[in-house]
């Protein structure tokens, strides 16, 4: 397989709609791809803004003879995303979001008036703490969502360069990444710092369900780990 032909696979990845063989067959080709890390960080806030669509209060009786493959499903959604091209990805993204709030096609009814606030999951908070001399720290937040996991978090950096351990804080490109019980990893984000202390408002999504999260690592992009938590 071609570079190029892994640039469809994002949307998929990112959605869960990729088999267990293509997944890692994918993170193993994100780990040395810079422009798919960040197709993936752009995509990854997307499960979640499917997830915080309102369900519907009210199913509305659909046809005898409607066909159960009418109703809409987050594997045809990551379909359509992934065989889309590149530039028009987050267009069909944000069409997806529109198709969940607006019920679909399927007979879904949806109140678009009051709503009641949605009540907002507890997450649990997770300190990653520097790996030798590195200084990065994290602070994140773990939620558990019906689709996977989703992750806040904030990045302090190094005043300079730490003396006894080899990271140059002027590569600031970082990333993010869950590992599971099986001991695959997955990469859930990657950022730039702009050079300043720290780094807030970070936000990822992953499929990986929390409970199978077993490390979150924090890395520069050339592979050098940085800050680990275990759970």
């Amino acid at each position: 397989m071609t570079d190029d032909e892994y640039t469809e696979w994002d949307a998929a990845y990112v959605l869960g709609a990729l088999s267990v063989t293509e997944r890692r067959q994918f993170e193993r080709h994100v780990s040395g791809c810079r422009s798919c890390r960040q197709s993936v960080s752009e995509l990854a806030p997307l499960p979640a803004l499917l997830a915080a669509a309102p369900a519907p209060a009210v199913r509305a009786a659909a046809p005898a003879d409607a066909a159960a493959s009418d109703l809409p499903s987050f594997a045809a959604l990551a379909d359509r995303v992934r065989d889309g091209r590149r530039k028009s990805r987050m267009l069909l993204a944000a069409a997806a979001v529109g198709l969940i709030l607006l019920g679909g096609a399927a007979g879904y009814g949806v109140t678009l008036g009051l709503r009641t606030p949605a009540v907002v999951a507890a997450g649990e908070s997770v300190r990653l703490d520097p790996v030798g001399n590195s200084g990065v720290r994290a602070d994140l937040s773990l939620t558990g969502e019906p689709w996977g996991t989703r992750l806040d978090w904030s990045c302090s950096y190094p005043p300079g360069i730490a003396p006894d351990h080899d990271y140059d804080d002027a590569d600031r490109d970082y990333e993010l990444a869950v590992v599971d019980a099986t001991g695959i990893r997955t990469v859930v984000a990657t950022w730039k710092s702009d050079g300043g202390p720290r780094t807030t408002g970070l936000s990822a999504a992953t499929s990986t369900p929390l409970d199978e999260i077993s490390r979150i690592e924090l890395s520069a992009a050339s592979g050098i780990l940085l800050a680990v938590a275990p759970r």
